[in-house]
């Protein structure tokens, strides 16, 4: 059986209020926004960070390799779920997060850091399924869009707010201080969940209205097999673009870590606008119309770049088409996802969140060796192809109810 579409209805467990709702996504949204931004604005300063250390230039994409590669856990997030509960498993992922982070500030060696963004990596990749089940659990499919996109400002915030800071406690204070930051974040944003969200009647609940759904399951459903194929291709697709642009814009203007974080800072601009977007107009327009815009917006961005890469200001410009793109298709996705098998929603979320992470190792791994060695060009051409490929797959996925 293909299980294109479900066939049994989704556990349904409704907050009290509308504002109770809104707390729990407030509650989720700080603790993702330290998750992500340990992801996200270590990325342009890495070739800093391991200068810190006296490590070559090209051994620092295996920072990008840490911070990505323990995505590929967040499908256990279901076990833990079912074993020890989701606030135990919010404890659990926040303190191996936490400790990763303040230990950054001991680490005697390169290596050492990389290790412990392992540590930190894991539990941050324990949160976002169960931020994206929260929400599905709590919200038609019809209205999905609109919440989720407010909780993914976490993500849009972590590289506006978080890249300049982190840039600017690198080279004022020390290069370990914005994970420490992080850390103190991340503990409060546990709190608030706790507090807000998975609160014990609402996990309760959802122990009482769940399926046996897991990730055995989702993976023999053909759509969930191709939603993963799509995420794990779109996550090679700009991580190449990511990866590649800063050392780029070092090299080709000579720029320093804070500048680099201010040209981050226009970019998290169309993040920003691509959740707004998302927030007004994603369930009026439609997700499926919305991730293939967002798709084609950012394969013209990349190619702007390439056209217009002599000029700093047009060559953010054309960048800032490819972070709205991409935003808006990979957030307008996620309602998508939730749907596809809704007994499962935890298992699913944990799965595609693997597949991504397997995009973005990859690409992290090869991108800058890729770079020097058949420069911008045929990096971001590749960039192109990995691009078309999702599109191809995201056409083939169906869901009921868009």
């Amino acid at each position: 059986m293909d299980g294109d579409t479900p066939s049994v209805p989704a556990r349904q467990v409704r907050p009290a209020s509308p504002a109770a709702l809104w707390r729990g996504v407030g509650a989720f949204a700080l603790l993702r926004f330290a998750g992500d931004t340990s992801v996200r604005a270590p990325i342009p300063y890495i070739i800093f960070i391991a200068a810190a250390f006296g490590a070559p230039p090209e051994s620092s994409g295996w920072l990008a390799v840490a911070l990505g590669l323990t995505g590929l856990v967040s499908p256990l997030v279901a076990a833990f779920e079912h074993r020890i509960g989701a606030r135990r498993t919010i404890l659990l992922s926040v303190g191996l997060f936490a400790s990763g982070c303040f230990a950054l500030a001991l680490a005697p060696s390169f290596p050492a850091v990389l290790i412990l963004c392992v540590v930190l990596s894991l539990g941050r990749s324990l949160v976002g399924p169960q931020a994206q089940a929260f929400v599905a659990d709590t919200v038609p499919f019809d209205r999905r869009g609109t919440v989720l996109g407010v909780l993914e400002l976490a993500w849009a915030l972590a590289w506006i707010i978080g890249v300049p800071a982190f840039g600017v406690l690198l080279q004022r204070v020390v290069w370990w201080a914005p994970f420490w930051a992080l850390g103190v974040i991340a503990l409060l944003g546990a709190a608030a969940v706790l507090r807000f969200a998975l609160t014990t009647d609402h996990t309760r609940a959802i122990a009482a209205a769940a399926s046996a759904g897991g990730v055995r399951e989702a993976l023999r459903n053909g759509q969930v097999r191709r939603l993963l194929a799509f995420g794990s291709m779109l996550m090679v697709s700009i991580q190449l673009v990511v990866v590649v642009y800063s050392p780029h814009l070092v090299a080709r203007f000579g720029l320093n870590a804070e500048q680099i974080g201010l040209a981050s800072l226009v970019l998290g601009l169309a993040d920003i606008l691509a959740e707004l977007l998302i927030i007004f107009a994603l369930d009026r327009i439609g997700k499926r119309r919305s991730v293939l815009g967002g798709l084609v917006l950012m394969a013209v961005g990349v190619i702007a770049f390439l056209l217009v890469e002599g000029t700093l200001a047009a060559a953010i410009a054309a960048l800032f088409l490819v972070f709205l793109g991409f935003e808006y298709a990979i957030v307008s996705s996620l309602p998508i996802m939730t749907e596809i098998m809704p007994t499962a929603r935890t298992a699913v979320a944990g799965s595609f969140n693997a597949a991504n992470s397997v995009g973005r190792t990859l690409a992290a791994f090869f991108a800058l060796p890729l770079y020097r060695a058949i420069g911008l060009n045929a990096t971001y051409g590749l960039a192109l192809v990995a691009l078309a490929v999702t599109v191809v797959l995201f056409t083939r996925l169906r869901v009921r109810g868009d």
